[in-house]
């Protein structure tokens, strides 16, 4: 039987397509949902979601520079990491979301977590582990334990499987600041009870996007009425779902080739 994990997904936020086919492929229901009853779903949210963007009245985020001892440590150690330029304090609610769907058991673990806010959204160092590997004739596989992950090739030919970045960050768009990474701290901070009393921090990274080639995520961005990382506190707009758990892993192929000598490969 396929696993699952609690979720929310801010159903009315995404294109009907991908909103049909979130439903009925990426998630277990305690009967199967029918096209009709997924695209009822989605309009259902959709409604919710103009309505209640429509009627916002808040000033979007300002992050506040922040200058402490923490905060400089953390710009050296990230210094070269996506261009860190700033850490800043910020409201995370009004962050623009560019990710509409998040985990709540892997937002409960940065909840659980015996350490500061601040240690917990500028993180430097991802855990490390020996990867399990898998061989066939001409394939290798290796197991990671999550997707953000790449595999590199340094100038000096070797290749390494790299862990992207582990702290929150944000990005200018329009005329607002988007969270580009940080979704489940987020969630965890504007959850926390009783109301931390230290702020949500972030580093400023450079704003060349390649979320922002999807020409619908684009428009949505910067409209007047976007989507914000506080959409997932509202139960109108976030709907709970058991979403498919998955396991990743890279496949790294190789073939022999016998190529003449003066002839291009």
């Amino acid at each position: 039987m396929r696993e699952t994990i609690d979720s929310l997904v801010l159903l009315g936020w995404l294109e009907e397509a991908e909103a049909l086919r979130f439903l009925r492929d990426e998630c277990v229901f305690s009967r199967p949902l029918s096209l009709a009853g997924a695209r009822s779903l989605w309009h259902t949210y959709r409604r919710r979601t103009e309505a209640a963007a429509a009627s916002r009245l808040g000033a979007p985020a300002e992050p506040r520079p922040v200058t402490t001892t923490h905060a400089k440590r953390f710009l050296e150690l990230a210094r070269g990491c996506l261009n860190a330029s700033a850490v800043v304090a910020v409201d995370p609610a009004k962050l623009l979301a560019f990710q509409f769907s998040l985990s709540t058991g892997r937002s409960a673990e940065h909840a659980a977590a015996r350490a500061t806010w601040a240690e917990r959204c500028l993180l430097t160092e991802r855990p490390r582990c020996a990867l399990p590997v898998t061989r066939t004739a001409n394939s290798i596989f290796f197991d990671i334990p999550h997707a953000e992950h790449a595999l590199t090739l340094t100038p000096e030919g070797e290749l390494r499987i790299e862990q992207f970045p582990a702290f929150s960050m944000i990005v200018p768009v329009g005329g607002g600041f988007m969270l580009r990474a940080g979704y489940h701290r987020a969630y965890a901070y504007l959850n926390a009870r009783p109301t931390p009393q230290e702020p949500f921090l972030a580093a400023v990274t450079e704003g060349n996007l390649t979320e922002l080639r999807d020409p619908q995520l684009r428009a949505k961005l910067t409209s007047s009425h976007p989507p914000l990382v506080g959409d997932f506190l509202n139960a109108n707009l976030a709907m709970p779902v058991k979403a498919l758990k998955y396991r990743f892993r890279f496949k790294v192929s190789v073939e022999l080739k016998r190529v003449p000598v003066g002839e291009s490969d």
